[in-house]
């Protein structure tokens, strides 16, 4: 299953293109939402480091919520919440076996890399 978080500052708003706006995507497979906020009330999300999309996702809801007497995106967050609640185990595993598949993916070239400089070395060695 594809889970991906981008938390991006920027000009995201066509009908003002003057405001900046802290942008917050999030992927759960099909499932997808973009919640904009503006920078004084969201910037802090810049730092974000929470490993769960879960968390990140509740976070934006809650904000939602303070900020917005209606909005368009909140009935999406919450779909996604109660989604991602819902199927927490599964899609947590998925992530961490990418997350695993990914770093081996790194290891494997770091091995090679390893390897490479190994043989450099001890041609250079002898040579010297």
């Amino acid at each position: 299953m594809n889970i991906r978080t981008e938390i991006r500052r920027g000009h995201f708003n066509f009908c003002n293109p003057i405001e900046e706006q802290i942008n917050v995507h999030l992927r759960c497979g099909e499932k997808v939402v973009n919640a904009d906020f503006p920078v004084e009330k969201a910037e802090y999300l810049l730092d974000w480091r929470e490993a769960s999309i879960l968390e990140l996702a509740r976070e934006c809801l809650r904000l939602n919520e303070k900020m917005y007497l209606y909005s368009s995106v909140r009935k999406e967050l919450e779909e996604l919440v109660g989604y991602l609640e819902e199927n927490k185990a599964s899609i947590m595993r998925s992530h961490w076996q990418n997350k695993i598949e990914r770093l081996g993916d790194q290891g494997k070239k770091l091995q090679s890399q390893l390897d490479d400089a190994e043989r450099e070395l001890k041609y250079w060695t002898e040579e010297g």
